[in-house]
């Protein structure tokens, strides 16, 4: 009798490769943006992929998001399944507030630029950058949250990872002990009765001899 092993899923590993060269390409094709408000705006509204790249941010976080899980499902039963769960928490955490600051950027921040552009110098661009001077610091802030609970996800799954060989080691290392263990009883036990067989023949040639 044979036992089939079902073959993992590849839509996790599929996910979290492909989300990850998403958000690599999108983070290599982002401008840099220097300088003050309007200086950034222009930045923003002379790049015509702004858009294009920070929809493959968002597309990249929910496909890396999937693959976490998978991750997850790797480690259950293991001993590390609640590191590991605990990292893909707070890597949600993580990928949640980054996709405030590239929601903003994509759509706020996108839609001020072409403002800012399209205007004649005066009320309009002025209030353009007005805006993004005051909204940006926020989504800022939810990008350094991200970085910071990335760094602690990544961390859980290394804890998962090592407490999950650390038990099979163990596991293996049990095996191996309780293999030994009823070896060195059966030669135990062949010693003891090769012991009583010749006890008993002495006695039976000592009641000859009488």
């Amino acid at each position: 009798m044979t036992s089939s092993v079902a073959p993992r899923p590849l839509t996790y590993p599929l996910g979290l490769l492909t989300g990850t060269l998403l958000i690599v390409v999108a983070g290599a094709l982002h401008p840099d943006l220097a300088g003050d408000g309007a200086a950034q705006l222009a930045a923003i509204a002379g790049c015509d992929a702004w858009r294009a790249i920070h929809w493959a941010f968002l597309f990249g976080f929910a496909l890396s998001l999937t693959g976490l899980v998978g991750v997850v499902d790797r480690h259950t039963g293991t001993a590390g399944q609640g590191a590991a769960r605990a990292g893909v928490i707070v890597a949600v955490l993580a990928y949640s507030a980054w996709t405030i600051i590239v929601a903003f950027m994509a759509g706020t921040g996108w839609t001020l630029a072409r403002n800012y552009v399209a205007a004649e110098p005066g009320l309009t661009a002025t209030r353009a950058v007005f805006l993004y001077d005051m909204t940006r610091p926020f989504a800022l802030a939810a990008q350094r949250l991200a970085g910071f609970a990335l760094g602690i996800s990544t961390y859980l799954f290394g804890v998962g990872r090592d407490r999950e060989r650390t038990g099979r080691c163990g596991a293996g290392g049990r095996l191996r002990g309780s293999d030994e263990g009823r070896s060195r009883g059966l030669r135990a036990s062949r010693v003891v009765a090769a012991r009583l067989r010749f006890g008993a023949a002495r006695a039976a040639a000592g009641r000859r001899l009488a």
